[in-house]
């Protein structure tokens, strides 16, 4: 017996919104980075209410490098390498406090989001959907290894 399964693969929506049609249902959403322009808090937050949006149970999310503030020893490396200091409540109001965009989609779980870090992979076990697991592995091994340019000893 055929399993068919949809799959609605999105990336570079820079924290905007877009208009959902029926047919972008799907049962498996991947977003493939770059969830917002300027990695603000604001954008994180309309990037998250975009996939509640999506008609589908399971939400897929990688980041991309317009999305640093996910990653906090990333984050923290930007703002010390600041040519001159920066005030640490400015930061907060553009950027949330260190760690919130990660929180907020801890927190969006209950809408099938799943946040993917860097360096990691997923592991995706469905008894009858073995080809989900082997397709997303593949898509984040080639994420990891061109869209974060993470060098071969790191991997």
């Amino acid at each position: 017996m055929a399993i068919k399964t949809r799959f609605f693969i999105i990336s570079d929506t820079h924290g905007q919104i877009f208009d959902i049609k029926e047919e972008q249902r799907a049962d498996v959403v991947i977003h493939c980075g770059d969830l917002t322009d300027e990695s603000q808090i604001e954008e994180f937050r309309t990037t998250i209410h975009l996939l509640r949006q999506l008609p589908a149970p399971l939400k897929l999310v990688i980041s991309g490098n317009h999305d640093l503030t996910l990653e906090e020893p990333t984050f923290k490396k930007k703002i010390s390498e600041a040519s001159q200091p920066i005030e640490p409540d400015l930061v907060e109001k553009d950027f949330g406090s260190f760690g919130e965009p990660r929180r907020l989609y801890e927190e969006a779980k209950d809408a099938g989001i799943t946040y993917i870090p860097r360096r990691r992979q997923l592991r995706v076990r469905f008894t009858e959907w073995r080809p989900l697991a082997s397709l997303c592995e593949s898509l984040h091994t080639f994420v990891r290894r061109w869209g974060f340019s993470i060098p071969a000893w790191r991997r």
